[in-house]
């Protein structure tokens, strides 16, 4: 589609995956707003570290990139906020993240 200039509407960029969900204009900043609401009830660090993999990874080698996942995961792994889901988990409740 890049090299070719090949421009698709937004019903066929859902059909092959390109994006996850397609609205109609008039809806779009309500959207918005619920999809940042679920993102703000999520820990703020483990949001950090998957946006860090993603921009720093892609342009890493595969190995270098597993690497820089694995490095993500393991300070996840260093927060109150992993501690809290996981007590939440077992303890069958929502978790309330503090960012740390």
């Amino acid at each position: 589609m890049i090299l070719g200039g090949v421009q698709i509407n937004a019903q066929r960029a859902y059909e092959i995956g390109l994006v996850n969900k397609v609205f109609p204009p008039e809806n779009l900043l309500e959207e918005d707003k619920k999809f940042a609401g679920k993102l703000a009830k999520l820990p703020s660090f483990a949001l950090k570290m998957a946006k860090d993999a993603i921009n720093y990874g892609f342009d890493m080698s595969l190995d270098n990139a597993n690497k820089l996942e694995v490095s993500c995961i393991a300070h996840c792994f260093s927060t109150q906020d992993q501690k809290e889901g996981m007590k939440a988990f077992l303890e069958k409740r929502k978790p309330t993240f503090i960012g740390k």
